[in-house]
């Protein structure tokens, strides 16, 4: 199955004075939604979102459901003594600009999209859901996908 998953290129940057509301913002590389690539039929015309296109992904249509809930979840940590929750960080996957080689990231930016097959993003996945698995405290954002991994 073909994936596309909508991510932010330019979030706001500005200072908010409440912890809280920073942390629930959105940031550069957030995934904000996860398609079928057969639903996507148009170019992004947001310049603050594009489009990441991922070929080859080995998924059924009922697979795809959990994977767009879990990409499009916050990370979060329990309250303690209160009914509620603290927000860390708005999503807790992220494409990392780091994380995408120069020429890549340089498409996305000025055309608002990229395709890349599923073999090259694997690694990336893995490491975070492992990651995660184990420790999400270690979860410190630098699992990145590098220029090696291609």
């Amino acid at each position: 199955m073909d994936i596309t998953l909508q991510v932010v290129l330019n979030a706001p940057n500005h200072t908010l004075s409440n912890a809280q509301n920073t942390a629930a913002r959105y940031r550069r590389g957030d995934i904000v939604g996860v398609y079928k690539r057969s639903e996507v039929v148009e170019s992004p015309s947001n310049p603050r979102l594009g489009f990441v296109h991922i070929t080859g992904v080995p998924i059924t249509l009922r697979q795809f459901e959990r994977v767009k809930r879990r990409l499009t979840t916050g990370k979060y940590a329990p309250e303690v003594g209160l009914a509620g929750r603290t927000t860390l960080r708005r999503r807790k996957w992220r494409l990392l600009a780091s994380a995408v080689p120069l020429a890549a990231r340089n498409t996305l930016m000025a055309q608002g999209e990229i395709t890349v097959s599923w073999a090259v993003v694997k690694p990336y996945f893995r490491r975070k859901v492992i990651t995660n698995n184990l420790d999400p405290s270690l979860d410190d954002e630098t699992n990145t996908l590098t220029d090696a991994d291609l």
